[in-house]
């Protein structure tokens, strides 16, 4: 069954855009890595960490809650009227807690001074951060790829070109701070004047705002633990190194995290088009989404292949500085972990759809607190190393979790189940033999041959043919 027109364009759509958006960034950190020491960028790991955990309180869930209740009650000024109260509550008492809660944030991170030395500015980007990515989850909800990516564009370029003036001007890291909190602003702002005219006051309804709470509130649990085990390690990291350790580890994963992202272009067309299908009452077949498993694997797969191999020939030594490259082994473990969130995006609108958040908080929680009190240990013991083990391990252990404990109530086909466990397999030899030996090419082997198995069980020559049926057409239909 050939994927859905609408869904092939928006999810083309959000690529590109969320392709561009990814290779500024990248480009961003790319030159501050030069400009600013690794304890530097150790500082900003550590502040951030605190900001975005605070942003992910004060969202309340929202970021899910608008996504599915948009299909309940598609009247947009009742649906963003109804998540500004939500806002507004969460962020009075998120922010006063920031405020008042400084000296504990500083006994327990005293390397990350800089907050109390600079609260209001903090306090500002708690609360564009969390407007910011709230309520541009509307245009995904709604199927505007193109408002969603103007919004996300602007919001990238004002910071890119922002840190590079105020670091360049000698700022150091708050410049980085400074220009998140201008972005922020600029993309709240832009969207409050494009929706100026579904954010009448005479639209809010307290019922839906308490519904959108009650299906939000587990989701938001959810959101809290899974940031703790995608970035804990840096707090661990502070703990048992040093600053410049964990300046060099978190650079290499916000490089993964950007990996991770393109899952999130993908997850904006496919969900929205899968809840619609659901909320129609159509079925959605465990074919397509077996197809769509093997689809996304193997484009991950191929990119991974290629970029380590150009890597390794020429391209790390010319961008990073000798004290990254030298750490680059770094850099690959942690890009095995977005493998597994590629499968995990594919069924979970089939999970959200249902409705189970105190399920899915549930498997979140025995999950999260499994990995966080093995990630103390392996970071205490192996450093760094450890760290970026660790990460890969958890992303794997969540969409395992969810694909197997999902697999009855939200109809995941076994097929895709059977492939999960076959690719943490293959992965967990790569990464042994990248640890043990430290060998690139014998890593970079395995990865390869994972990409033809893939390619072979997906039957991934029918989406070739397809596309360049397509193309040809095109091309007929043009002369």
């Amino acid at each position: 069954m050939p994927m859905p027109p609408l869904l092939v364009r928006n999810t083309g759509f959000y690529f590109l855009a969320g392709g561009i958006n990814q290779a500024i960034t990248l480009m961003l950190w790319v030159v501050l890595a030069w400009w600013l020491p690794p304890a530097e960028i150790g500082v900003f790991a550590l502040a951030i960490f605190v900001i975005d955990l605070l942003a992910s309180v004060s969202a309340m869930g929202l970021e899910h809650s608008i996504m599915r209740f948009y299909y309940d009650n598609q009247k947009s000024s009742l649906l963003i009227q109804s998540a500004f109260l939500l806002l507004f509550l969460c962020l009075i008492v998120t922010v006063s807690l920031f405020v008042v809660l400084q000296s504990l944030i500083l006994k327990l991170l005293p390397n990350a001074v800089i907050l109390s030395q600079y609260t209001w500015l903090f306090a500002l980007l708690i609360t564009t951060t969390t407007l910011s990515n709230v309520l541009v989850i509307y245009y995904n909800a709604a199927k505007k790829p193109f408002a969603y990516t103007i919004n996300i564009l602007i919001r990238t370029s004002v910071f890119f070109i922002a840190a590079l003036v105020l670091v360049g001007s000698g700022t150091s890291i708050l410049g980085v701070f400074v220009a998140s909190t201008l972005a922020m602003s600029s993309a709240t702002i832009l969207f409050l004047w494009k929706e100026r005219p579904f954010t009448k006051p005479s639209s809010l309804s307290f019922g839906i705002s308490y519904r959108m709470f009650l299906y939000g509130f587990p989701l938001m649990l959810y959101g809290i633990l899974n940031f703790l085990v995608t970035y804990i390690n840096r707090i661990f990291l502070d703990h048992n190194t040093d600053l410049a350790s964990v300046g060099i580890y978190n650079f290499f994963l916000m490089i993964a995290m950007q990996a991770n992202a393109v899952w999130s272009a993908f997850n904006r067309s496919w969900t929205p088009e899968v809840f619609s299908n659901l909320a129609d009452g159509k079925d959605i077949e465990s074919t397509q989404t077996a197809k769509m498993a093997f689809l996304i694997t193997f484009l991950y797969l191929f990119v991974f292949t290629v970029f380590v191999a150009i890597s390794e020939l020429f391209f790390l030594k010319l961008v990073f500085k000798p004290i990254y490259f030298d750490h680059r082994s770094l850099l690959y473990i942690l890009l095995v972990g977005p493998l597994f969130t590629g499968v995990y995006t594919v069924v979970h609108p089939h999970i959200y759809f249902s409705k189970q958040t105190i399920k899915i908080l549930l498997v979140s929680v025995i999950v999260s607190i499994l990995y966080l009190f093995s990630t103390f240990f392996i970071v205490k013991w192996w450093g760094i190393e450890g760290a970026a083990t660790s990460f890969t391990g958890m992303l794997t252990a969540f969409a395992l979790a969810y694909v197997v404990g999902f697999k009855a109530t939200s109809r995941i086909p076994s097929r895709v189940v059977a492939w999960c466990f076959l690719l943490v397999t293959l992965m967990a030899i790569a990464i042994a033999i990248l640890l043990v030996t430290s060998s690139t090419i014998v890593f970079w082997m395995v990865i390869l041959a994972t990409t033809i198995l893939t390619y072979w069980l997906g039957n991934i020559d029918e989406y070739r043919k397809i596309v360049h049926s397509a193309i040809k057409e095109k091309i007929r239909s043009l002369q």
